[in-house]
């Protein structure tokens, strides 16, 4: 399966605080009339107010026919460059997104100078006296100093995101746990390790479990269903103890993980461990064979039939005496 570029936003990317401020947005034309129309109305043309907002808003009747028009055929989060660039071509939708951030900008320009002088009349009456400007400026310096520090925390917590991840091994491998970088994610040191193979695993096992029960923090493994026997076996076991020492058993082998200055308590469990030697062959004519399995190398028992040689049938009639001397020969040594 191939991974595909997607045109739609990514999900999740909304939240509530990113709700909230979308409907606060959306109320932006009723505070431009309750704030603008009657400045306009004073300062302005006067009566000639009200047909300039008439004008505008033919103009957006009819830009709006087009607009929907044109949705039902572009699907893109491109705003207004999306549709100028498919209706009129690239370069006039470029020019498009030139004028809109243009407007933008005048737009919040004139909002820092409306704040301004609103701020400058309200100061006044407490003793306040600050030119307009001034408080445009503070406005727009707490405005920069907030997106700064969000920039910021932006900043620090994708490097923190980055440092964690250095900090912390991939203790997998490729079926299951790697002791090593386990030894080094649970007590922060490179281990000395130990290794015995040949072994019994399943005695081994039950050694752990009742000679070092109270010593142990944790127990870890990894299981399979085996389908011939039709239960559960486990293809690997981690054991954690309390003085700092991993014992991991596994196929045919264990590895004993330790601090430097552990040797003597990892000996003892190796002493232990070579009296559980793999079990020797139980019939006279049986080889093992080593094998690839979902759960990584497995040793399998095949057993061997001794064949009985029919002369008549295998071989031609000649061939009789040939085996008769052989026989003869062989019986004699």
């Amino acid at each position: 399966m191939t991974d595909t570029p997607s045109s739609t936003l990514r999900k999740g990317r909304l939240g509530v605080i990113g709700v909230v401020f979308f409907v606060v947005a959306a109320s932006a034309p009723l505070v431009g009339i309750t704030g603008a129309v009657p400045v306009a109305m004073l300062v302005g043309n006067g009566a000639g107010t009200p047909g300039a907002y008439l004008v505008v808003g033919l103009t957006l009747l009819l830009f709006s026919v087009g607009y929907a028009a044109m949705s039902q055929r572009v699907t893109n989060s491109g705003a207004f460059f999306a549709y100028v660039g498919k209706g009129l071509g690239v370069n006039a939708g470029v020019a498009s997104a030139f004028v809109s951030i243009l407007t933008y900008v005048t737009i919040q320009l004139a909002i820092y100078g409306f704040f301004g002088g609103l701020v400058e009349g309200t100061m006044a009456e407490i003793g306040v006296s600050l030119p307009w400007y001034v408080w445009a400026f503070i406005a727009w310096a707490l405005y920069c100093f907030r997106n700064l520090i969000k920039l910021l925390a932006g900043k620090l917590k994708r490097q923190f995101r980055v440092w964690i991840g250095k900090q912390i091994p991939n203790i997998f491998e490729h079926h299951y746990l790697d002791g090593r970088l386990f030894y080094m994610y649970r007590f922060k040191m490179v281990p000395c390790i130990k290794f015995v193979n040949e072994m019994d695993i399943s005695q081994a096992f039950r050694f752990m479990e009742d000679s070092y029960r109270e010593l142990t923090l944790d127990i870890f493994q990894s299981s399979y269903l085996n389908r011939e026997l039709n239960k559960q076996e486990f293809s690997k076991t981690v054991f954690v103890l309390r003085n700092e020492l991993v014992v991991e058993l596994a196929g045919d082998y264990a590895r004993i993980y330790h601090p430097n200055n552990k040797y003597s308590e990892a000996d003892e469990i190796v002493k232990a461990f070579t009296a559980y030697k793999t079990p020797e062959k139980e019939k006279e004519f049986e080889i093992n064979i080593i094998t690839m399995s979902r759960e990584g190398l497995e040793l399998k028992r095949l057993d061997i039939k001794p064949t009985v040689l029919d002369v008549d049938l295998y071989y031609n009639d000649d061939f009789k005496e040939v085996d008769e001397l052989i026989r003869k020969r062989l019986g004699q040594q």
